[in-house]
């Protein structure tokens, strides 16, 4: 379309064109990947675009479809989520430098604020799921009275990726509830609503995200229906999820491994980073450095960070058998290269798991636990009830690993 209306001057927006398509998680395929491809060689020569590189900060490390995807897009779109949208739509308008500054600072602060509210309304919402068992439920509908309806979304992603089964995250907006909802592969959440849409004030979306509205007198009737029908005609609504990795890894993977697959990117949505796994019994994670959230720990195949990690490190150092999920991550600063594994799940054989529990229950070597890991402590809920009776409660809470 640029090349129809300015001709090759559409050139110089390919990394705007870039940086869209990976925020709108289009598939990287095809002639998306050459725009992203090409976007990406523009911000990492000589003639950044200055409100980018305001955005990206000046790391020093090359700008990467991930770059794209985890900070700069986020703070473009925190803007809309805190209620000046047109903050962004300015920054990419603005010529001055010192007006280009300030904008992406207030973009950021944004950002800050957002993450802030995403992480009260995640731990209040994840709260009342495992206080009321929600996750029992086939679909998981959670609502709150004052909730910031700007990071619905966010929150339901999260949510639905922990729990490994759609959710719907519902705020109060004015006499009605406004939701958003994420969907895992596979369910099509969008055609599920449709079959009860009568319940339903409006309601919009495609498979794996919607929007929805719903007046409180409906909303138990809703929830009903709605868990009726994917107990009905969903295949694999259950919550039982499996990965495919690539690539099992018990021994160190070797640096030149990890830059062969760069040569795979642009990664993102329809070109995934292969997904690697290892096992452990327990590790010791540590932050990163004094007061920081992120992690780090050693395992047989290489180095691993678990970003936000402080809640996973219970679980991590417990010994009982676990298989790490991660990517691999090739960087190079200043000259020298690195290699680490971003840890994306944790998961555990169910029934080595339960016996190793119990155990330890009886024992008197748990008392509690506080783990994001979703799957891991709502078991352990469940066990924690049954300790000193037959487990007879059966859930599906925990996962598989099956090389594809």
């Amino acid at each position: 379309m640029g090349y129809a209306l300015i001709g090759e001057k559409a050139d110089e927006f390919l990394d705007l064109v870039a940086t869209a398509t990976v925020a709108d998680s289009m598939d990287l395929i095809d002639e998306n990947r050459d725009i992203v491809s090409e976007g990406l060689k523009l911000m990492n020569g000589a003639k950044k675009r200055t409100a980018l590189k305001y955005l990206l900060g000046d790391s020093g490390k090359e700008v990467t479809s991930q770059s794209l995807a985890y900070i700069v897009a986020p703070r473009i779109n925190a803007g809309g989520r805190q209620g000046d949208a047109s903050c962004a739509l300015k920054l990419f308008g603005e010529t001055e430098p010192k007006k280009i500054y300030d904008l992406a600072v207030k973009l950021n602060e944004y950002n800050i604020a957002r993450q802030n509210d995403c992480e009260a309304v995640y731990e209040a919402a994840n709260a009342i799921i495992r206080e009321e068992r929600l996750y029992k439920d086939d679909v998981i509908l959670v609502k709150g009275e004052s909730w910031h309806s700007g990071v619905l979304g966010i929150v339901a992603a999260k949510l639905c990726e922990n729990y490994g089964k759609p959710v719907v995250v519902f705020a109060k907006f004015k006499d009605f509830y406004k939701g958003s909802g994420r969907s895992v592969e596979g369910i099509n959440i969008f055609e599920a609503l449709s079959q009860v849409k009568g319940y339903l004030k409006e309601f919009g979306g495609h498979s794996q995200a919607v929007g929805l509205s719903i007046q409180p007198e409906n909303f138990s009737e809703f929830k009903e229906a709605l868990n009726g029908y994917f107990r009905d005609n969903v295949k694999g609504a259950s919550g039982e999820k499996e990965i495919f990795v690539d690539f099992n890894a018990d021994y160190r993977i070797p640096v030149e491994f990890a830059k062969e697959i760069e040569k795979l990117a642009p990664f993102g949505v329809g070109n995934r980073r292969p997904l690697f796994s290892t096992e452990v019994i327990a590790v010791d994670p540590k932050p990163i450095k004094f007061g920081s959230p992120h992690y780090s720990f050693e395992t047989v195949a290489c180095e691993m960070m678990d970003f936000n990690g402080e809640s996973d490190v219970e679980l991590l150092a417990y010994q009982i058998p676990k298989t790490l999920i991660f990517e691999l991550n090739y960087s190079v600063f200043r000259g020298k290269e690195s290699l680490k594994g971003y840890l994306r799940n944790v998961f555990l054989d169910e029934k080595e798991a339960y016996e190793s529990i119990i155990s330890k229950i009886r024992e008197g070597k748990i008392s509690g636990v506080s783990s994001s890991r979703a799957a891991f402590v709502s078991a352990f809920n469940v066990i924690r009830e049954n300790a000193n009776k037959p487990f007879s409660d059966p859930v599906n809470f925990y996962f598989s690993v099956k090389p594809e």
